[in-house]
């Protein structure tokens, strides 16, 4: 653990038995983790990097790479990754390949225009908050269950490759229309502050609550028998 220190260089040659690396809030502006074959957490938050390569660490479990200036990172092949924080930085895109155990992802504030994830069979929480994203879409998805994609420029979302959803903030986007049909598991939606005419919660039946303030909603349709216990419309 060196963290909180002025560390301008971090040199890891030959540490095959080196497990987890906390070295955030330094000054940190390249790293190297090919030396350390058996690495499993890498905590690298607060530091000067423009572009952060992992994909030499393929037991890499945990990565915390926020607040980091980052433009580019690569974590592709990092097969055993399972939660990802890289949000408060410059990314525009992020190219998720061969990461299938990934269940925990958060990107918030950066500047991704379009996200497309598929084929992430495990991921459970995705946060992309805070972006430029003006399309999202979510394909074979299955174990998703909390989504949270607001303050973007979204119109549409594709939500169509999920099936657990329990939690979805859209709030502050400009959607027009919100398909739920099939969320049979989605027990609190947040839309406030879009631009929806219409909505429909009729296929919900474990919704408890809903935010959907500041819309231009003239049709309102939910579940004659259902679960719903709160309705924020005004």
């Amino acid at each position: 653990d060196v963290s909180r220190n002025h560390l301008s260089q971090l040199v890891l040659d030959n540490c095959p038995r080196l497990v987890a690396i906390n070295c955030y809030r330094n000054r940190l502006t390249d790293m190297s983790v090919e030396g350390t074959p058996m690495l499993k957490m890498l905590n690298c938050t607060g530091n000067l990097f423009v572009t952060l390569n992992v994909s030499g660490a393929p037991m890499l479990e945990t990565l915390y790479a926020q607040n980091c200036h980052l433009e580019v990172l690569d974590v592709d092949s990092c097969i055993n990754l399972h939660t990802l924080y890289c949000g408060y930085n410059h990314l525009t895109s992020l190219t998720l390949v061969g990461v299938d155990a990934l269940k925990h992802l958060n990107i918030d504030n950066n500047n991704i225009e379009k996200l497309y994830i598929q084929d992430l069979a495990s991921l459970a929480t995705l946060s992309c908050s805070e972006n430029n994203m003006t399309q999202l879409a979510l394909v074979n998805c299955t174990a998703l269950m909390d989504l949270i994609c607001s303050d973007n420029d979204l119109t549409t979302i594709d939500l169509d490759g999920t099936r657990k959803l329990s939690y979805v903030d859209c709030s502050y986007n400009d959607l027009t229309t919100l398909d739920l049909s099939n969320q049979l598991m989605l027990e609190r939606l947040i839309c406030n502050n879009n631009q929806l005419m219409t909505l429909d919660v009729s296929q919900c039946p474990n919704l408890m609550y809903v935010d959907c303030r500041y819309n231009q909603i003239s049709d309102f349709r939910a579940m004659g028998d259902t679960n719903l216990r709160m309705v924020a419309n005004q």
